[in-house]
């Protein structure tokens, strides 16, 4: 959640201040986020890092959605200071890759995106549907080769809002641990669904 909540503000108030220094750090944040975290095999991003230990945690679906979230979020504030973003389109790229690699067929992705033994859970699914929408907007990802993927993610999402605008299928918070720890989380309302939702419905709502 780090990906998402620092980098797209801090490169928007250097750009408002005119500050390099703030553009610089966001630039940084999602690029030494990428090193430790994304896997070079699937572009998956682990929960966690520790210096001692390495990676930690699981592939972990809501965890991929924020960062997704985040490099969409933050890339065309980077352009707009005439930043070099090539390495992180690329960073994106690896990432929508592994996401539409590791889709189930209901269009949602397990808890634990590799572990198809998990539970399917829908925040992902909803940060698919809302940042592959702003990516092809943005020019960050293609749009004929991402749009099956956004859409089935969309169409998946749309039957689990319950008739009091309620975003169904959420997990708990999920701290980092080991399989078990994400395997067994339980499910209701929360706000980084919520929150996930309202963003893709304004989308929406936008275009109309």
């Amino acid at each position: 959640d780090c990906l998402h909540v620092d980098p797209a503000f801090l490169a928007r108030l250097g750009v408002l201040t005119r500050d390099i220094r703030w553009i610089e750090e966001a630039e940084q944040m999602l690029l030494v986020y990428a090193r430790l975290l994304q896997e070079t095999s699937n572009g998956l991003f682990w929960h966690g890092y520790e210096m001692n230990a390495g990676r930690n945690g699981q592939p972990w679906a809501r965890g991929n959605g924020w960062a997704l979230l985040g490099l969409v979020d933050t890339i065309p504030t980077l352009d707009r200071a005439q930043r070099d973003t090539s390495r992180l389109r690329e960073i994106t790229q690896s990432l929508a890759r592994g996401l539409e690699r590791y889709q189930s067929s209901t269009g949602l992705w397990h808890t634990v995106v590799t572990e198809p033994g998990t539970y399917e859970e829908s925040t992902l699914a909803v940060a698919v549907a809302y940042a592959f929408e702003r990516a092809f907007d943005t020019g960050v990802l293609c749009r004929e080769e991402f749009c099956a993927c956004q859409q089935h993610a969309r169409n998946a999402v749309l039957p689990l809002i319950n008739d009091r605008g309620e975003l169904q299928l959420v997990s708990e918070a999920t701290p980092i641990g080991d399989l078990h720890n994400y395997a067994t989380r339980q499910f209701g309302v929360y706000p980084w669904g919520q929150g996930m939702l309202l963003q893709m419905l304004a989308q929406e709502a936008q275009s109309l």
